[in-house]
């Protein structure tokens, strides 16, 4: 699985793109600003990727 996060900076979002996902389990998305702390990003609740991949988009990215 990897990982790939970038910068919009003409809508203000950070496009995040998750590939390499096996079979139909769903997954959530999270993000955090500690390690510790874990906030679900908005619509990254148990989705179910498709061809192998989760796209979201990032609105409530903290700056930095």
């Amino acid at each position: 699985m990897a990982l790939s996060a970038t910068y919009d900076p003409q809508l203000s979002r950070v496009r995040l793109t998750a590939t390499g996902l096996s079979g139909l389990a769903p997954v959530r998305v999270e993000r955090s600003t500690d390690g510790v702390r874990w906030t679900t990003v908005r619509g990254g609740a148990d989705v179910v990727p498709t061809g192998g991949q989760v796209r979201l988009d990032d609105y409530e990215f903290v700056p930095g």
